[in-house]
């Protein structure tokens, strides 16, 4: 079992992080533009999405994705797992094949597996783009009413500097927080993900466990990803002191 989860560990984090830094690069722009224009057009289509990326099952989608872009436009590579068995996984000591393949200067392996990776992320990631949007437009538009924004305004400083420095920093905490939840639902959420594309991580590892009736691997795999989330709320709060400076002085 010990071999098992030293190869599967890496994969679910892999996919675990590009998924979550889709989320992130989608889910913030998308809650800081809804704050900025609160109650308009856009304001509404940006909920619209949000809510409408939430309400889609992850498993649905991935077998939608699936036929379409594979069995039928041949878009993407078949949900085969990490890299095509034509090629050879990359050596390195991070397990993660797109970064080693990288750092390995191997192009090929590297955009091989980047193309096996992305459809993945993109389902798991966008389970997250919801909440993360959602909490990002209510810490902004409550920011962009403080005192000191606008005071800013009155200053005569420029919005973007308004915007994406001083209300985007006030409005850290609450969308930092909301990451470390973020982390146990993606970890968990990993398994569904994993059992359709076949990707050869700990959430696949403990599903298979599971119809086998081997308790053991399925105990670890709770271990591991409850540890995961316990350290991740830890390093949450411990970055509450570096985000906000009023945190910090009082400590």
């Amino acid at each position: 079992m010990g071999e098992d989860l030293k190869r599967r560990i890496p994969a679910t984090l892999e996919l675990a992080s590009f998924g979550i830094a889709f989320g992130v690069l989608v889910g913030i722009p998308l809650g800081v533009i809804g704050a900025i224009y609160r109650g308009r057009r856009i304001d509404t289509l940006m909920r619209l999405l949000t809510l409408a990326a939430q309400s889609v099952p992850p498993f649905w989608l991935g077998v939608v994705l699936i036929y379409v872009l594979y069995f039928q436009w041949r878009a993407v590579p078949a949900p085969i797992g990490r890299l095509s068995p034509l090629l050879i996984p990359p050596a390195g000591a991070t397990g993660f094949y797109t970064i080693d393949a990288l750092l390995a200067g191997d192009w090929k392996t590297t955009w091989a597996a980047m193309r096996q990776l992305m459809l993945p992320a993109f389902v798991l990631g966008l389970g997250i783009v919801s909440p993360l949007a959602r909490i990002t437009r209510s810490a902004m538009c409550q920011t962009l009413a403080e005192d000191y924004v606008t005071f800013g305004r009155a200053l005569g400083l420029k919005s973007r500097q308004l915007v994406l420095g001083d209300a985007f920093r006030g409005a850290l905490v609450p969308i930092v927080t909301t990451l470390g939840f973020i982390v146990g639902h993606v970890l968990a959420g990993a398994a569904v993900v994993e059992t359709v594309f076949a990707w050869p991580g700990l959430g696949r590892y403990a599903v298979t466990a599971i119809t086998t009736s081997d308790m053991a691997p399925v105990s670890t795999c709770i271990l591991l990803i409850a540890s995961g989330v316990a350290i991740t709320n830890l390093l949450v709060d411990l970055s509450y002191a570096l985000i906000d400076p009023r945190i910090r002085h009082a400590a």
